[in-house]
C-alpha cells in the first residue's frame, strides 16, 4: 500500500480506495494461480478446454441477458433510481435465460456437434443458470461500487474465489472431471450473490425504496443507449475475446483450448488484481469528475501512467521465461501453455492498460465509437484465427491474434484519451 500510494497514486483517497480493493482481491485473483499446479494434475487439458468453451458461451450470452444496463448504475444522478435500474436487469436476465434454457434443451445435441465438443452437450442447459448468477452478482457489485463500499467488494471477491477454488479441488479429487470446474464456478457465483445481496438488504449497501413499474420502464428508456450501443459493442468484444476458444475448439480440439485457457489465466489473473481494483475506483471517480468539471483528464492520465508502470516488468519477465516456468510449475505436459503465454504477453500488456480506461466511452456517451471499434476488432480476430487454421497451426493463429489485438488497443487508448478531455478543461 505504501508503494502504491507514494509512487503511483499519491496519498489521496483514490490511492486508499484502490488499496482497500486490492487488499481483498489480491488473494482472490491469486488463488486460481496458486492452486493451478494442483488442478493441472487432477484435471486434463481436455477438461479445461471443455470448461473454457462453457464459460465462453456464458460470457457472451450474459451480455444479451443484462443489456449492459449494469453500467447505468454508476452514472445515475439520483440514488432512488438505482433500484429501478437493478430491476430492469433482473427482469431482462430472467426473460433471456428462460428463452436460452428452452433453446439449449431442445438443441443441445446439434449445438455440441456444431461446437466440435460432444462432452459439453449435457452441460449446455446449465449455461442460463450460470448467466443468471453472473448478472445478479454484477448488479450487487455495481451498487456497492457506486456506494464506495470497497471493503464489501473486497471481501465479496475473496469469498467468491475461495469458494470456487475449494470446490475445484474437492470435485477434482472426487474424479468429477469437467463437472467439477463448472459446478465450482457456480458455487463461487452463488456465494457472491448471497453475500453482496444480503449486504445490500442489511444496509451495508443501502438498497433504496422498492421501485414501481413506471420507474422501471422510465429507467429502461432513459438508459436505452446501453442496449442500443454499449451492449452491441461489448457483445462483439466478448465474441472477439471468446472467438479463439470457440474456433480453436472446433478446428484444433479441446486439449489445445485447455492449454490456451491456462495461459490466459496465468497472464490475466495476477495483474488483473491491480487492473480490476483501479477500474472499480476509476469508474466512480471519473464519473464524478465528468459530471462536475466536464472532463476526467486528470484521473485518466494518473491511472494510465500507473497501469503502464505496474505492468511493464512482469510482462517482460513472462515473455522471456513463460515456457520454462510453465513446465516447472504445472508439469512438463503443460509447456505448450507457456509457449502460448509468451505469444499472448504483448496483447495482455495492452489489454491491462486499456481496459480499465474504457469506461470513458460510457461517461462521455460515445458508445457509437466503441461499437465501431468493436466491429473492426471482431473482424480482425476472426481473420487472425482463420490465418492459423489455413496454416494448420494454433500458434500462428495466436500470434496473429496477439499482434492485431495490440494494435487495436493502441487505437482504443487514443480515442479514450480524447473523450476524457471532454468539453471543459480544468
Amino acid at each position: 500500500m505504501t508503494l502504491l500510494s507514494s509512487i503511483h497514486f499519491g496519498k489521496g483517497k483514490f490511492a486508499r480506495d484502490v488499496g482497500i480493493l486490492m487488499s481483498g482481491t489480491v488473494a482472490a485473483q491469486l488463488l486460481p494461480v496458486l492452486i493451478s499446479p494442483l488442478l493441472t494434475r487432477i484435471y486434463s487439458p481436455g477438461h479445461f478446454g471443455t470448461y473454457a468453451l462453457y464459460f465462453s458461451l456464458a460470457a457472451i450470452f450474459s451480455l444479451l441477458a443484462s443489456g449492459n444496463y449494469e453500467l447505468a448504475i454508476m452514472l445515475s444522478e439520483k440514488e432512488e433510481e438505482v433500484p429501478a435500474i437493478a430491476m430492469v436487469i433482473v427482469l431482462l436476465s430472467l426473460s433471456v435465460c428462460a428463452a436460452l434454457f428452452i433453446l439449449f434443451w431442445l438443441s443441445h445435441p446439434f449445438l455440441s456437434g456444431l461446437l466440435g465438443n460432444r462432452e459439453i452437450a449435457g452441460w449446455l442447459v446449465f449455461v442460463p443458470l450460470t448467466i443468471l448468477l453472473m448478472n445478479l452478482s454484477q448488479v450487487f457489485y455495481y451498487v456497492a461500487n457506486r456506494g464506495q463500499r470497497y471493503r464489501v467488494l473486497a471481501f465479496g471477491k475473496f469469498g467468491q474465489m475461495a469458494v470456487t477454488s475449494l470446490a475445484y479441488i474437492l470435485f477434482g479429487f472426487a474424479g468429477s472431471g469437467v463437472k467439477g470446474l463448472i459446478l465450482g464456478d457456480m458455487a463461487g457465483l452463488l456465494f457472491a450473490c448471497l453475500y453482496l445481496g444480503l449486504a445490500w438488504c442489511r444496509g451495508s449497501v443501502p438498497p433504496g425504496p422498492w421501485p414501481r413499474w413506471l420507474q422501471v420502464k422510465q429507467q429502461a428508456y432513459r438508459h436505452r443507449r446501453f442496449p442500443q450501443f454499449s451492449m452491441q459493442a461489448n457483445l462483439i468484444n466478448s465474441v472477439s475475446n471468446q472467438a479463439p476458444v470457440i474456433m480453436m475448439s472446433n478446428f484444433f480440439g479441446s486439449a489445445v483450448v485447455g492449454f490456451l485457457n491456462l495461459s490466459q489465466k496465468v497472464l490475466g489473473s495476477p495483474l488483473a488484481v491491480f487492473s480490476k481494483s483501479v477500474s472499480d475506483v476509476f469508474r466512480e471517480r471519473a464519473s464524478r469528475d465528468y459530471r462536475i468539471h466536464g472532463n476526467c483528464r486528470s484521473v485518466y492520465m494518473k491511472t494510465m501512467k500507473s497501469l503502464i508502470l505496474i505492468s511493464l516488468l512482469p510482462f517482460l519477465v513472462l515473455f522471456f521465461t513463460a515456457p520454462a516456468l510453465f513446465s516447472f510449475v504445472f508439469g512438463p505436459a503443460w509447456k505448450i501453455a507457456g509457449e502460448y503465454a509468451r505469444i499472448l504477453s504483448l496483447m495482455f500488456f495492452f489489454r491491462f492498460t486499456a481496459s480499465p480506461l474504457s469506461y470513458v466511452f460510457y461517461i462521455a456517451e460515445k458508445q457509437n465509437y466503441d461499437l465501431i471499434w468493436q466491429i473492426v476488432l471482431f473482424v480482425v480476430t476472426v481473420l487472425s484465427i482463420l490465418a492459423g487454421v489455413w496454416q494448420g497451426s494454433p500458434r500462428f493463429s495466436l500470434l496473429c491474434f496477439s499482434i492485431s489485438y495490440s494494435v487495436m488497443y493502441l487505437v482504443y487508448l487514443v480515442l479514450s484519451y480524447k473523450f476524457a478531455k471532454g468539453s471543459v478543461h480544468t
